[in-house]
C-alpha cells in the first residue's frame, strides 16, 4: 500500500460545522470583492443566506461542504446544495411551466439548486 503523503495544498472536502461560519462569511467577503459585486448584494446575502446556513441550506436534503486545507485547517471553498422543496418561499428555478400550479408534487419534490459560493 502506497501511503498518503500530505502537501501544504493537500485538501479535505467535508460537511460545514457551525464553527465554520465565520471563515465562510470571510471567504464569501473575499470571493464577492474580487468578482466586482456591490457591496450592496454582499450585505444582503450576508444578512439572508448566509446568516444561518442551517436553516437556508441544511433543511430537507440540503447540504453544505467546505474545502478545508489540511496544513491549517482553512476554508478554501465552499459548495451549496439546497433543497428548494423544503423551502416554498423560493422562487422556482428553470423549468418551462408558466404557473406554477401545474406542476405536479413529483416535480416539487425534486426541485434543488446548486449554489458555488467561493
Amino acid at each position: 500500500l502506497a501511503s498518503k503523503q500530505m502537501t501544504k495544498d493537500s485538501v479535505s472536502i467535508r460537511t460545514f460545522r457551525p464553527s465554520d461560519l465565520e471563515q465562510v462569511k470571510s471567504l464569501f467577503i473575499d470571493g464577492m470583492r474580487t468578482s466586482g459585486a456591490s457591496e450592496a448584494y454582499i450585505q444582503n446575502s450576508l444578512a439572508t443566506d448566509l446568516s444561518s446556513l442551517e436553516d437556508t441550506y441544511l433543511i430537507g436534503r440540503g447540504i453544505f461542504f467546505v474545502e478545508e486545507r489540511l496544513e491549517d485547517e482553512k476554508i478554501v471553498g465552499t459548495v451549496g446544495l439546497q433543497d428548494l422543496s423544503a423551502a416554498p418561499h423560493l422562487a422556482r428555478v428553470g423549468g418551462g411551466h408558466d404557473n406554477d400550479d401545474d406542476d405536479d408534487d413529483e416535480s416539487k419534490k425534486n426541485m434543488c439548486e446548486l449554489r458555488r459560493m467561493s
